[in-house]
């Protein structure tokens, strides 16, 4: 008999939770399991504060899938106990054993994985939930939103897209394209509805906390193609992604719009580069760090801050640098390193189909907790 799942989300414009959900789709057509899926944002708000969250009910069991950035939503460590009161397992993508010894019930958290924005054919997150609750020409349009939606999905975020041509290379090119914050972007009256029951000094410090966060994430992006471009010239492949805010900032380094669109991204990647990641907004593992492990690549990285499952570790899944000087060093030195690029594109193979593919993912949560 197939376990059967009560799977709750409240948002459809999170898309880090497409995976997740692909993960459970799969696992449903592989006849490992069956699922009935709600939309319920009020639920999800009411009970786990924000929305970037899947909860997964079987057998009494209570599961959490947490895909939110880093700890920047845990203002009050005894609220997150009182949450982890009420549940059984809490997987956590940006999971981070040091800051959850705050935790009386640290023994609930578990590192989920790496997070990217992916999916797979059926995925319920592809669906447009507003239409129960429409009419007339507004569910009209929304249905014509849904198959427009639906469509690009399959087509930009279908799982194989991400996955290894298995080609291995002899020359190599240094790969880095990013996108940029505006910091102006966070306003106060935005984080007041998000956290009512902050304070006002305490709505206030988040502001400009989440300020400084998207300042220093974009300055970092900008020095790093600055860099990349000076000492790699011809070699280096990338840039920002054109908008008003990089065109205001940085329209020297913007790469041209056809490199940066998904499909032709992708492609890119899988071929004879090395890719370059750093840090994603509250230090977390951004999903092109995960994109470029989905494509067998070698990797170049900031330290990371947030735990991985299963054997992935530094000097052999990716290398670490910090500071734009040992970045170029380390990159100068792997890219006449052929033989230990190979290497780390074979173990990043392995990492995806073990523990990284949306059912694989999916599974081994389960498999962990007795479920599967």
């Amino acid at each position: 008999m197939k376990i059967f799942f009560n799977l709750i989300f409240g948002i459809v414009t999170e898309d880090h939770l497409a995976q997740i959900l692909a993960g459970f789709q799969m696992l449903k057509m592989q006849g490992k399991l069956d699922y009935r899926i709600t939309f319920d944002p009020q639920y999800i708000k009411q009970n786990y504060g924000h929305r970037a969250i899947i909860e997964a009910t079987s057998g009494g069991k209570v599961i959490v899938y947490d895909l939110t950035d880093g700890y920047h939503n845990v203002h009050n460590y005894r609220k997150l106990d009182n949450i982890l009161d009420s549940v059984n397992y809490y997987f956590k993508r940006s999971n981070n054993p040091e800051l959850n010894s705050n935790l009386d019930n640290s023994n609930k958290m578990f590192s989920l994985g790496l997070n990217y924005h992916v999916s797979c054919k059926g995925n319920p997150y592809d669906k447009y939930y507003n239409s129960k609750r429409l009419k007339g020409i507004d569910l009209i349009k929304d249905y014509l939103f849904y198959l427009r939606s639906n469509k690009r999905f399959q087509n930009k975020y279908y799982y194989r897209n991400f996955e290894s041509n298995g080609k291995s290379y002899e020359n190599y090119n240094i790969l880095f394209s990013c996108r940029l914050y505006d910091s102006r972007t966070v306003e106060y009256k935005n984080i007041r509805v998000a956290y009512p029951d902050l304070s006002d000094y305490g709505v206030r410090e988040v502001v400009e906390k989440w300020k400084a966060d998207l300042q220093q994430v974009t300055e970092q992006r900008i020095e790093t193609v600055k860099v990349l471009k000076d000492n790699f010239g011809d070699r280096f492949i990338g840039g920002i992604s054109r908008d008003p805010y990089s065109q205001e900032i940085a329209s020297k380094l913007l790469i041209h719009d056809d490199v940066s669109m998904k499909y032709n991204y992708l492609k890119t990647i899988k071929e004879n580069n090395i890719c370059v990641s750093t840090k994603g907004l509250h230090d977390s593992i951004g999903w092109k760090f995960a994109e470029y492990v989905a494509a067998g690549k070698a990797i170049v990285s900031d330290k990371l801050s947030y735990e991985t499952p299963g054997e992935f570790r530094k000097d052999k899944n990716y290398l670490e640098f910090k500071g734009t000087e040992m970045m170029i060093k380390t990159l100068s030195d792997l890219i006449e390193n052929v033989d230990m690029i190979h290497k780390m594109e074979k173990n990043n193979r392995e990492y995806y189909e073990s523990n990284l593919r949306p059912d694989v993912l999916i599974e081994n949560t389960l498999t962990k907790i007795g479920l599967l």
